[in-house]
């Protein structure tokens, strides 16, 4: 008979109690991460989508207002004669903004400065609450206009996306 020591194999109850704790705290631990990360992502696609609204008021009524000969600012936002084109064409512009969208027509004038044509109207920018001008009182010429430009995908009002550009009409 022999007496010693005999060999001991596979892992005693208490070692796989702790491995199993371990793993435990750390699957709740990634189960949390995750679950702020996915409540983050869409407020944060929510605030690139209404930038990238901002962005395209801003850019659209840019560009008219570069190439605008007569500007008003009218009631909601404004219009504008311009000429556009290889030939110059002239168009009447206005800009709208109806159930927090911004709307652009367009309408060609004649050779006598009369609307001649049907007028088009797209959407440029969805989201957007509000597009007001002020004269820029630092500006003498009255050429040099402030927009401000505010956006609010989900209409709280606390995380709105707001933008003000410094616009100048005519060439």
């Amino acid at each position: 008979m022999m007496f010693g020591h005999r060999k001991e194999h596979g892992f005693t109850l208490i070692e796989l109690l702790v491995v199993m704790g371990i793993i435990g705290v750390l699957s709740a631990a990634a189960a949390l991460t995750f679950g702020v990360v996915m409540k983050i992502s869409p407020s944060a696609m929510e605030q690139n989508s209404e930038l990238s609204q901002v962005h395209m008021a801003g850019s659209w009524i840019s560009r008219d207002m570069k190439n605008a000969y007569y500007f008003s600012i009218s009631t909601p936002v404004c219009s504008m004669k311009c000429r556009e084109g290889e030939n110059f064409d002239e168009y009447n512009i206005a800009y709208k903004i109806e159930d927090r969208t911004l709307k652009r027509t367009s309408e060609q004038l004649d050779g006598a400065g009369l609307p001649g044509g049907n007028p088009v109207t797209i959407t440029v920018a969805r989201f957007i609450d509000a597009a007001t001008f002020i004269l820029d009182p630092a500006d003498s010429t009255g050429r040099y206009y402030k927009l401000t430009v505010v956006a609010d995908n989900n209409q709280s009002n606390s995380d709105n996306i707001t933008r003000i550009y410094k616009l100048k009409w005519g060439y």
